[in-house]
């Protein structure tokens, strides 16, 4: 139970969302072994290919008969590297098509770092009806989908590129966030990327209302809500949690306010 609470805790940090666990287990010797040899020839091949397209080429065929998701989180790392458009093409490809939703959200997470205004279209596909299939991370394993990091990838996207603001929070605003799946808190990634869009304080009161529940549990929610606005300051009411009654609230405060403020 430790366990699975600290992977819960650490997924939060991440800013990921599980409709279940379960213990996967460790690889095993072979499979290790199997996998190691995998990515010594995936280097080796991008290495000896000098073009943007072998290199996709080389990169897509491995995404599609690998069955490890720990291998092709490497080949995600090396799709990084790609130029555009073929930046482009793996990753809305990898969103579109990967049976694991870890590696779809890293995909996700990608676009709206690294891809081009194009990539707007793909990401508000998989904000709004990515699928929920099996997520491996290392041993542990659920359910889930790629749609809160689509969402948030939006928002990242339309930093990048100002004149997608209106387009963006347009297809944010377009969201259905009763459909979500239990647990993955779409929702309130919704308000909260629409936020980093728009700027529109409104959409920042249901955090706040969480912070004067009677209820411990909501207050954390509360708090943690905040991690995800990319505040430049600690609101008041964050602050105020710091001296919370209850312990966990205090534990998030802390780590929230030094998220948003640093240290101090």
């Amino acid at each position: 139970m430790k366990k699975r609470t600290a992977f819960v805790t650490g997924a939060l940090l991440l800013g990921m969302a599980f409709t279940s666990l379960v213990a996967a287990g460790p690889p095993t010797r072979e499979e290790a072994e199997r996998q190691a040899r995998v990515v010594e020839q995936l280097n080796k091949s991008l290495a000896a290919e000098a073009t943007a397209p072998g290199k996709l080429t080389i990169l897509t065929r491995l995404m599609a008969r690998e069955p490890s998701e720990a291998v092709r989180r490497v080949a995600l790392q090396a799709g990084a590297k790609l130029p555009d458009p073929e930046l482009d093409t793996f990753f809305t490809g990898v969103l579109a098509g990967d049976a694991d939703a870890g590696v779809r959200s890293e995909a996700a997470k990608s676009l709206g770092r690294l891809g081009s205004e194009k990539c707007l279209p793909a990401l508000a596909a998989a904000a709004a009806t990515d699928r929920t299939t099996a997520i491996l991370l290392g041993d542990i394993g659920g359910q889930s989908s790629a749609r809160r990091s689509a969402t948030f990838a939006i928002a990242e996207l339309a930093a990048r590129f100002p004149k997608l603001a209106d387009d963006a929070a347009a297809k944010l605003r377009a969201l259905e966030p009763a459909a979500e799946p239990k647990g993955e808190q779409l929702a309130d990634a919704r308000l909260q990327a629409l936020y980093q869009v728009t700027g529109d304080a409104t959409l920042l009161k249901p955090f706040y209302e969480r912070l004067k529940s009677p209820d411990a549990r909501t207050r954390v929610d509360g708090v943690v809500a905040f991690r995800f606005l990319k505040l430049k300051a600690v609101p008041a009411e964050v602050t105020a949690a710091l001296k919370d009654a209850d312990a966990e609230v205090r534990s998030w405060a802390e780590l929230v306010a030094k998220e948003i403020g640093g240290p101090k």
